[in-house]
């Protein structure tokens, strides 16, 4: 095989995995490569349906959380104060949980951005676009005094919570995709009927996607808060952990919480990673989100939800426009098609520079014909002899191109020189022409 041969082969192997390699990571990102009937959803994502609930008590007996959804072993709680716990066991109506450590935080700056740090919360899109989708799986939730009774039939309270959480981010220049589709009865099976109201919504690209529920717990004053000069009920967010978006969803619920908590300290209540999958393999950025109990009033509800949504653009990064309502928070810098820089941009650019030295490294490989001529034309190139090469041959090169534009001109110039010569011959054989006659 002759040199140039092999140079070309080359050549093309390192395109031809360049390509290939950038189309699989945008493949990756642009596709929902997921399945519509997962066996597996609604096993776990139950909630007690005697009336009861359960307390999750510490190793002091002191109570760190309540919640009507079933308690598993492992399911860990993240609490107002950043503490996190881990579920050890389930005894009755009790479950008991053992403190493993502060949770890492993000960091929010005193003007309320976050810096890029290794925490990931990946984009789901290439491009994230200024679109938020919401549903609620169990529409039938309701606020008893408000609504007049736990559960209503086709259209509970919680369905007035979402379309308040959309019309507050719409007021705000965002871009809502929200479903009121039903999945009666409420059951373990609703979780199946909503993954396909949630796969629609996801066809739209939106940045995130939320799934609106209230808590079942009967103490009101479990949710009860005094927020941002008025009264609310704080909301709880649910991280499933059965599914491959559990780390990226959680730190999503991080951001908020962080978020939140320097603008509208004690809203969150916690964050609950629950055995289950939530449906949130769709995709990342995905959460469940439990505003107040059926014990609170549902004004209360909507009035937590909004101030909940109004942090929602500075956490995703996408831009507010005009609205009715004013402008939205400060995106200064920020558009739906510039979200903030992640830990997973940064993965992605040193995988491609991974695999620019590895073809790199194939193409020596097969233009020189064996590793060591691979080394000595490193060599070189680290010496700068091929950098002189190539300068040398760039000035050879401006020489010759030079000499031939001053041999141009100097033709040119004896051109008109000859030809002015040829016409004073001429003329001059016209004029004894005439004085012979």
């Amino acid at each position: 095989m002759n040199k140039k041969l092999r140079f070309t082969i080359g050549l093309a192997m390192l395109v031809l995995g360049i390509v290939v390699f950038i189309g699989s990571q945008q493949a990756s990102q642009t596709t929902i490569n997921v399945k519509i009937d997962l066996p597996s959803v609604g096993l776990f994502e139950r909630e007690r349906q005697d009336g009861g609930y359960f307390t999750i008590v510490d190793e002091e007996g002191r109570v760190i959380s309540k919640t009507s959804r079933m308690v598993y072993p492992e399911d860990e709680i993240i609490t107002e104060d950043d503490k996190l716990y881990r579920v050890e066991r389930v005894s009755g109506d009790t479950a008991y949980a053992r403190y493993i450590r502060d949770a890492e935080m993000p960091v929010v700056d005193a003007d309320g951005t976050m810096p890029v740090t290794g925490e990931t919360v990946p984009v789901q899109q290439n491009n994230a676009r200024n679109l938020i989708a919401i549903y609620q799986t169990h529409n039938d939730e309701s606020y008893v005094p408000t609504d007049g009774t736990e559960a209503i039939q086709g259209k509970g309270g919680v369905v007035d919570v979402g379309k308040a959480f959309a019309d507050q981010l719409q007021r705000m220049g965002i871009d809502v995709a929200w479903s009121d589709a039903g999945h009666l009865p409420h059951d373990q099976n609703a979780y199946k009927r909503s993954r396909r109201t949630a796969f629609k919504l996801l066809k739209k690209q939106p940045t995130a996607i939320f799934d609106v529920h209230r808590d079942g717990v009967p103490d009101p004053d479990y949710y009860r808060a005094q927020v941002g000069g008025q009264k609310v009920t704080r909301l709880r967010l649910v991280v499933g952990r059965q599914n491959q978006n559990m780390q990226s969803n959680l730190d999503f619920a991080k951001r908020i919480k962080a978020q939140i908590n320097k603008k509208y300290p004690g809203l969150i209540r916690e964050i609950f990673l629950a055995k289950g999958n939530y449906n949130q393999d769709l995709a990342p950025r995905s959460l469940l989100i439990e505003v107040g109990t059926h014990t609170n009033d549902k004004h209360k509800a909507i009035n937590g939800v909004q101030l909940f949504a109004d942090v929602l653009p500075e956490v995703l990064g996408i831009g507010t426009g005009p609205s009715k309502a004013g402008p939205g928070p400060n995106n200064a810098g920020q558009s739906p098609n510039n979200p903030p820089s992640t830990g997973g941009d940064w993965s992605s650019i040193l995988w491609i520079l991974a695999a620019l030295l590895v073809g790199g490294g194939i193409f020596l490989l097969i233009s020189t014909g064996s590793w060591q001529k691979s080394w000595e034309k490193l060599k070189q190139f680290g010496s700068g002899q091929e950098w002189a090469n190539f300068f040398g041959r760039a000035r050879k090169e401006e020489k010759y191109q030079k000499g031939n534009m001053l041999e141009s001109q100097i033709n040119e110039e004896n051109f008109r020189i000859e030809e002015v010569e040829n016409k004073l011959v001429d003329t001059n054989d016209e004029r004894a022409e005439y004085q012979k006659d």
